[in-house]
């Protein structure tokens, strides 16, 4: 079945919202804000509800659709993209209860670790998903050549963040490269730490070696 890509339209926010919620429920940052698996979805359709509508305005974002429905999404922050605060969205999680404190110290050590990292002019990866059902079709994979040839052209650089160590390994096969880790919150115990690890994808040329592996 094909996938075609195009620019997320506003009548499109519910399917991606959904199409995100379903895709992190097992995400290593949503299971370290909320361990109850049916709060976490309610949780997820709350966070990305709202991440989804304050980018629309001023960020790049793509839906990957086949013959039936949206099936991925993903958002990138411009190099000219101003840095504000989604206070819309630290409201619906101060009512929600019981993780502001843990969603505002994990984004303070993230933000913290991506200026670390590199702090020159740059694309941002924030976030990809693809629905479960439509995983292992590639419609992550056209998501991501479809921005990063554009990118390319650009000369710019592109970073992205993860907390799951199996997407270091994905993301390396589109040229990103692992320039920095550093733990968000402790584990219980001292294991299952929250990592944020940081990628970048620095000018490639298309066809040269590990763009597309």
């Amino acid at each position: 079945m094909a996938i075609i890509i195009r620019k997320m339209e506003r009548t499109n926010i519910d399917a991606v919202v959904e199409v995100m919620a379903k895709a992190f429920q097992n995400a290593a940052l949503y299971r370290y804000l909320e361990e109850d698996p049916q709060r976490r979805a309610r949780l997820l359709r709350i966070v990305f509800y709202h991440r989804v509508t304050f980018s629309f305005d001023t960020h790049d974002a793509d839906v990957a659709h086949n013959e039936e429905a949206i099936i991925g999404a993903a958002i990138w922050a411009r190099p000219d993209t101003e840095t504000r605060e989604n206070s819309a969205l630290e409201k619906a999680l101060r009512e929600y209860g019981g993780i502001i404190e843990k969603w505002l110290c994990f984004h303070e050590v993230l933000f913290g670790a991506f200026s670390e990292a590199y702090s020159k002019p740059h694309w941002s990866l924030a976030p990809i998903a693809v629905a479960p059902e439509a995983q292992g079709q590639g419609a992550a994979s056209a998501l991501l050549r479809h921005k990063l040839v554009q990118i390319g052209e650009s000369g710019a650089p592109c970073l992205l963040g993860t907390q799951d160590e199996v997407n270091t390994k994905i993301y390396a096969r589109y040229g990103f490269k692992l320039i920095h880790k550093t733990v968000a919150a402790k584990g219980r115990g001292g294991e299952h730490d929250l990592v944020c690890y940081i990628m970048l994808r620095e000018f490639v040329k298309e066809g040269e070696e590990g763009v597309y592996e």
